[in-house]
């Protein structure tokens, strides 16, 4: 049993639904013993996670803290599982019924061995009753109306028509000759999003070559983000050679991780997978991965042009993660 934790501050992908009973190693007794608990929970678009991109785990929120449900899995059949690939059966834990006030799901990280929950709190539902609602901090319809684009640069650096190993959330308007400085009006922000809500932020993502590249957090899109350790910059990711507002991004230059060559236009980001995701702002060591809860999607085309607006797909309007917790009898 995992230790007690105050509850992380509060305020994905599409599979059918589904019920789930979540397990430990042991099948649950036939009877539960006074002061044991059990929970059937059931899920709505919760996608498989890739080993990279970390394990669900639910929690029992309690006026003492968190208490761990366990981890599970989603298999490519929609089946739930636990860590090891077996089929979840059920599981009661020691907490009395009365305690429970709510129920929530997080994503931990990549090898995670650490007791706590991590801050990536993506569905929390109280309960109402004998059911409780598992909902995200923002509704995917407040999204589903929105648009984005990106383009390839490299913003950080020296301007060099043949180089462009950099990624930005930024819309084209007009394109200037190489030497000589951009009009401020060449470059607007590329992402139509609102503020998010308290205690959340939006965060850009690369996969390439199998490999997670995190681009930074941010919370207005005509504003920088706050990451810039691949740019090769000391304090700041604004895009130093575009005109316009900032925007979010990355040019990828420096320190990137083993297997990924850096240099004139390497890598290559032709093939790369672009996503923009809602993830908590208390995330930091954490921030590795993305969270269930993403936006808009891409595909950087074959072969990778420079200075074009390429869309982005709005995922969260088809719907994002939900699901329902009712007290197992």
């Amino acid at each position: 049993m995992r230790p007690l934790r105050s509850v992380p501050a509060y305020a994905g992908c599409c599979l059918p639904f589904f019920a789930l009973l979540l397990a430990a190693c042991a099948p649950a007794p036939a009877a539960l013993e006074p002061g044991r608990t059990a929970f059937t929970l059931g899920f709505e678009r919760l996608a498989a996670l890739a080993p990279a991109d970390g394990a669900y785990e639910a929690w029992a929120e309690t006026p003492a803290g968190l208490r761990s449900l366990g981890k599970f899995a989603v298999g490519a059949d929609g089946a739930l599982l636990a860590p090891d690939g077996k089929p979840m059966d059920g599981v009661a834990i020691d907490v009395a019924r009365a305690s429970v006030r709510a129920l929530v799901v997080t994503q931990e990280p990549p090898g995670d061995a650490d007791p706590a929950p991590s801050d990536q709190v993506f569905l929390r539902g109280g309960f109402d009753g004998e059911k409780a609602s598992l909902e995200p901090p923002m509704s995917a319809g407040r999204l589903a109306d929105h648009k984005g684009v990106y383009l390839l640069e490299n913003a950080a650096t020296d301007r060099n028509p043949g180089d462009w190993n950099g990624l930005w959330f930024a819309e084209v308007v007009q394109v200037g000759e190489y030497g000589v400085n951009y009009r401020a009006d060449m470059m607007r922000p590329g992402l139509d999003l609102d503020l998010p809500p308290a205690g959340w932020m939006y965060a850009g993502w690369l996969r390439l070559s199998g490999r997670m590249l995190r681009m930074g957090k941010f919370d207005r899109v005509d504003r920088a983000d706050d990451w810039y350790g691949y740019s090769g910059l000391t304090g700041t990711s604004l895009p130093i050679n575009m005109g316009g507002a900032p925007v979010p991004g990355e040019d990828f230059l420096k320190g990137l991780p083993g297997g990924l060559e850096s240099g004139f236009n390497k890598p290559d980001l032709a093939g790369a997978q672009v996503i923009v995701s809602l993830e908590s702002a208390l995330l930091a060591g954490e921030e590795t991965h993305p969270s269930p809860l993403r936006i808009f999607e891409a595909e950087v085309p074959r072969p990778s042009v420079r200075l074009v607006n390429h869309p982005l797909t709005n995922v969260a309007g088809r719907g994002w993660p939900a699901g329902v917790a009712r007290w197992r009898p």
